[in-house]
């Protein structure tokens, strides 16, 4: 990615990384809440400036969110092309639905970022 000041290029590499899928019944219409929490490296970087002043780490933070979330965007949109449910979405919705003692209709997938 680029550096905050837009002189360079910088690599950050995930190092450890989970997430939480917890799904949500609102008004008859299910709704996925994925949480992803990531440890990364600052790789190797080209950058003329510090990117450990707070303001440059906060930059570089935002710049990392927005790219996790493009890429998971892209694969809950290739797993729906393919019809397939390969981040166990059901599972969860149907464990959920079991402890609630509610029950749902499918309906087809719709996938929108929060």
């Amino acid at each position: 990615m680029d550096c905050p000041g837009g002189d360079g290029k910088v690599a950050l590499e995930i190092i450890r990384a989970s997430s939480k899928i917890t799904p949500e019944i609102k008004d008859g219409r299910v709704h996925i809440k994925v949480e992803i929490k990531e440890e990364g490296n600052l790789g190797c970087q080209s950058c003329p400036e510090d990117l450990t002043l707070p303001p440059k780490v906060a930059s570089l933070e935002k710049e990392k969110q927005a790219a996790i979330r493009s890429e998971v965007m892209a694969a809950l949109k290739k797993a729906r092309e393919f019809n397939t449910d390969i981040f166990g979405f059901g599972d969860a919705v149907h464990q959920n639905t079991v402890k609630s003692g509610k029950t749902l209709k499918a309906d087809g997938m719709r996938f929108s970022p929060i």
